[in-house]
């Protein structure tokens, strides 16, 4: 059984509501990350931007079912810090692995790229720290926007009130 199949045609309309507002706010987060620190990391737009839209994507799409059966407060927000480290653990893993690759095919030495592999998991806490400085104001705007929005996305939890 799906957790998707007591959507109606509506509930439909409110999960890709839903994708397209929290999906546009993180790109927009992470866009704006990426130009401001443009200097810190050569491929900052292919290591981390690029693999964010798929990441995200993925998180809130598995995510609205879980905040659609949770009510509004801390349990909201706490799953979405949930989703938030998950994702950023998740970016650190693809980065570290596309860091590779293109040193890689920057230099044309795949045997020493795939030994050094294991010093690219330093990514995963560089990510992490980063994304905590940088992504948590982001996830707050996130989690207060999806506040205003929960009777609109979640009409039956507004209702039960």
């Amino acid at each position: 059984m799906s957790i998707f199949s007591d959507f109606t045609q509506r509930d439909w309309y409110r999960y890709a509501g839903f994708l397209v507002l929290n999906i546009g706010m993180t790109l927009y987060g992470s866009y704006s990350i990426i130009t401001y620190l443009y200097r810190l990391v050569d491929n900052g737009f292919v290591l981390f931007f690029v693999p964010m839209i798929f990441i995200s994507t993925v998180s809130f799409g598995v995510l609205y079912p879980i905040l659609r059966r949770l009510r509004p407060g801390i349990r909201r927000f706490l799953a979405l810090y949930v989703a938030f480290v998950v994702a950023l653990m998740v970016l650190g893993i693809t980065a570290a692995i596309l860091s590779a690759i293109l040193y890689a095919i920057q230099y044309q030495d795949f045997l020493i790229t795939l030994g050094a592999l294991r010093n690219y998991s330093q990514f995963i806490l560089l990510v992490l720290g980063g994304g905590h400085l940088y992504g948590f104001p982001a996830l707050l705007i996130i989690a207060a926007v999806n506040k205003l929005f929960s009777p609109v996305f979640f009409p039956r939890l507004a209702a039960n009130r």
